[in-house]
């Protein structure tokens, strides 16, 4: 029998804890199901416009989550589900949405809004519940160091990089996503930041930062049931006050060394312990990609301007719609674009983007030279290329990227 919801904040006995809004909730009864089975009859079912009015009444306050379940016959209505959705995340509400055929461009506009998750229907075994309690977890403090500071409880957020191609530049980029994040300008809070390299067999990421592979990384993946505390602190290497690192292992080992139970153990931890956690994927799909990809809170995907890209971009999606994975996370970046003068290069890129059904929002240079330079000597490109243009635009990316954030991180 599925166990209970344990709700974070106190409410008097009946209240409505939770609802699921939609146009038509009959469409839906496997969720139905699951919401009887978690909440019994702590929960309600509201229409679209109701909802809104809902959560302003006194039997709206003690709302925790909406289940927010939609199908093909909401994708004309992309701003009203949007509005509703800011309004919940206003409100400490969190949503969790449920979708039925519905297309990336609405159900990416609904995660930019403010939902915390998206599972697809019919709903997966358990995701209901797995997807509820990581949205409402409130996790309490713990006596954990790294060096000589104390992590204070967090609830981090992830955000992956996956290179659709070698050689696309997606190590690079992602070492120097987490360093800009944990050193920010003056306007901006510095997140304790989190890189994890899991390209368990040619990982650079120990490389471009000049970091040593520990034996103690291999040991923690070799048994992530026994991880605690302790041995996730001796497996990470903390480089300064708000960046630290957790490097592939020192010796190639097979990337069925982990399984998804392992992926999940390892990113609760880290969420536990940082603000921003940046993953580095190998360029392989392996069997737990789809378990990193569920954790993620955003997964972008790195090409470059040519074929071998666009093949296996088409191969990925095709691969998470036959799964009914989120694909809809995706967000897109082109490495090494054309300049701004190259009209034979835009016009490559609208090609591409049409063609894939895609749209980049971030399109990062060329860098030359200095950044293979850079990454050879194991420095960040702020303190070897810091002028170069490709560090000027990564820093744009990354500002974009932190204006997104939940905002109790960046209050910390």
């Amino acid at each position: 029998m599925t166990k209970m919801i344990t709700f974070a904040k106190d409410a008097p006995e009946g209240a409505i804890r939770a609802c699921t809004v939609s146009d038509g909730i009959e469409k839906f009864d496997l969720l139905i199901e699951d919401m009887d089975q978690l909440l019994g009859e702590n929960w309600g079912d509201l229409g679209i416009e109701d909802a809104l009015k809902f959560f302003t009444q006194p039997d709206g306050k003690h709302v925790e989550f909406i289940a927010l379940a939609v199908n093909n016959s909401n994708t004309e209505q992309t701003e009203r589900l949007t509005n509703l959705v800011n309004d919940a995340a206003d409100r400490g509400i969190k949503v969790i949405v449920v979708a039925d055929g519905v297309g990336p461009v609405v159900l990416h506009s609904l995660l930019k809004a403010g939902a915390d998750a998206f599972l697809p229907y019919p709903l997966p075994r358990d995701e209901l519940r797995s997807a509820v309690d990581k949205a409402l977890t409130l996790t309490p403090p713990i006596n954990y160091q790294a060096g000589n500071t104390p992590f204070l409880s967090r609830n981090g957020y992830v955000i992956t990089f996956q290179g659709m191609a070698g050689g696309v530049g997606s190590s690079m980029i992602a070492a120097n996503t987490a360093w800009e994040f944990s050193h920010p300008d003056k306007k901006s809070v510095p997140l304790k930041t989190l890189l994890i390299d899991l390209d368990l067999q040619f990982g650079s990421i120990s490389t471009y930062l000049d970091v040593e592979s520990k034996n103690a990384v291999l040991q923690m993946l070799s048994d992530t049931e026994a991880l605690d505390e302790d041995s996730f602190s001796q497996a990470i290497t903390k480089l300064s006050e708000h960046f630290s690192v957790l490097t592939a292992p020192p010796e190639i080992v097979p990337y069925d060394l982990l399984g998804d139970e392992d992926i999940d153990r390892i990113l609760k931890l880290a969420r536990r312990h940082f603000d921003l956690i940046i993953i580095d994927m190998p360029k392989s799909v392996t069997t737990w990609t789809d378990a990193v990809l569920r954790e993620s809170d955003e997964f972008i995907a790195i090409l470059d301007l040519d074929m071998r890209s666009t093949n296996n971009v088409i191969r990925l999606i095709n691969l998470l719609e036959q799964e009914k994975q989120p694909f809809s996370k995706m967000r897109y970046v082109l490495n090494r674009a054309p300049k701004f003068t190259d009209l034979s290069g835009k016009s490559r890129i609208k090609r591409l983007s049409d063609a894939l059904g895609i749209e980049f929002e971030f399109m990062l240079p060329d860098g030359g030279k200095p950044i293979s330079t850079s990454c050879d000597q194991g420095e960040a490109l702020a303190t070897s290329a810091a002028k170069n243009p490709l560090r000027k635009d990564l820093l744009k990316m990354v500002k974009t990227l932190y204006d997104q954030l939940p905002q109790e991180l960046k209050a910390a």
